[in-house]
C-alpha cells in the first residue's frame, strides 16, 4: 500500500511540474544566513592571508633600504614601483576576497535552499494541505534526509491507512448493532459513530 500511494503522489508531483532538477533562480533563499556565512567566511580568509601583502611590503622596504646604501639608483626605480606594486596587491586581494564572497552564496545556497524547502514541505503538512514527494535539487546537500523524510511519511500514512479501515469496520458494526438498541443507547452509539467519523476526516489524506 505504501508503495501505491509513493507512486501515486510522484504521478501528481510531476504533473504540477516539480522534477527532482528544478532550478531555483533566486541564490538568497535564506538572506540572513547565507550572507552571514558568506561575510564571516571571507574575514576569515581576510585574516589568513593578510599576511602575503604585509610580508612583500616589508621585503620591498628592506630591499629598499639595502640598494639605497649600495646602489641609489635601483632604490629609486624600486620606490617608483612599489606603490602600483601595492595598489595591484591591493586590487588582486580585494578580488579574490569578492570571489570567495561570490562562491560562499553558491555553495551556502545548496544548504539554505534544501533546508527551506524542507521548512515549506512542513509547513504544508502542518496546515493539512497533504503532501508531495519531497525531491531536491540534484547537487544540493541533504539527499538522503529527504529520502528518510519521504520513506518516514509513507509510514505513517500506511499505519492511517489500517487504523482507518480498522474504523471503517468498527462504524459499520456500531450502525448494525444501533438498531436493536434503545432509542437512549442509540444516540450514545450515533455519538460514537460520529466522533469516529471525525477523526477520519481529520486524519485523511488529501
Amino acid at each position: 500500500m505504501g508503495k501505491k500511494i509513493r507512486i501515486e503522489k510522484q504521478k501528481n508531483f510531476f504533473k504540477e511540474g516539480f522534477l527532482v532538477t528544478e532550478r531555483r533562480k533566486t541564490y538568497l533563499v535564506n538572506p540572513t544566513f547565507q550572507l552571514k556565512f558568506s561575510i564571516l567566511l571571507t574575514i576569515i580568509v581576510f585574516i589568513s592571508t593578510l599576511i602575503y601583502p604585509i610580508a612583500i611590503y616589508d621585503l620591498l622596504n628592506e630591499t629598499i633600504m639595502a640598494l639605497g646604501k649600495s646602489v641609489p639608483t635601483q632604490a629609486l626605480i624600486f620606490e617608483e614601483k612599489r606603490k602600483p606594486l601595492l595598489a595591484i596587491l591591493f586590487l588582486w586581494e580585494a578580488g579574490f576576497l569578492g570571489l570567495i564572497f561570490i562562491i560562499s552564496i553558491f555553495f551556502s545556497h545548496k544548504v539554505a535552499g534544501p533546508l527551506h524547502k524542507i521548512k515549506v514541505y512542513f509547513a504544508r503538512v502542518r496546515e493539512g494541505k497533504g503532501r508531495d514527494i519531497l525531491t531536491l535539487r540534484q547537487g544540493d546537500y541533504f539527499q538522503d534526509f529527504a529520502g528518510d523524510i519521504n520513506l518516514t511519511f509513507d509510514y505513517i500514512y500506511d499505519e492511517f491507512q489500517k487504523d482507518f479501515i480498522f474504523i471503517d469496520d468498527v462504524i459499520k458494526q456500531l450502525n448494525n448493532l444501533k438498531t436493536n438498541l434503545p432509542e437512549e443507547k442509540r444516540e450514545s452509539v450515533e455519538k460514537i459513530i460520529n466522533h469516529l467519523l471525525e477523526m477520519q476526516s481529520r486524519f485523511s489524506l488529501k
